[in-house]
């Protein structure tokens, strides 16, 4: 059976953005599995190629918005993390001890983002 993969609104799973500039090897920090994950922003700055005060904004105004998911079947004991902002998607996956598996990004430069990526 292939994993699939229960999406979870952002809203209900308590996901927050930490900040922080002491991250040596980046991890999800996890409080509590069905509570959410915390993940740190430098991370995410890192992969939109923005500031923490842009970063910060984006995600108060909703610029940028998230997906929370938990990994089934195959997938079990995996989070998936996915970011967008009108051009880009950032992808984070992570074992339930928030260690980072994988991590992409889909930039379309001064493209919008393609409804397709955004629904993916």
């Amino acid at each position: 059976m292939a994993g699939r993969w229960d999406t979870c609104r952002a809203e209900r799973s308590g996901m927050k953005i930490m900040m922080s500039n002491e991250s040596e090897k980046p991890t999800i920090r996890i409080e509590h599995a069905d509570d959410g994950v915390q993940i740190d922003a430098d991370v995410l700055t890192r992969c939109f190629r923005i500031s923490s005060d842009e970063l910060q904004q984006g995600m108060r105004d909703g610029s940028i918005t998230s997906r929370f998911e938990k990994g089934e079947g195959e997938d079990d004991g995996r989070i998936r993390l996915t970011f967008f902002s009108a051009n880009c998607r950032v992808r984070i996956t992570a074992d339930d001890s928030g260690n980072i598996l994988g991590c992409n990004t889909v930039d379309f430069g001064k493209r919008p983002l393609p409804a397709a990526v955004r629904n993916a």
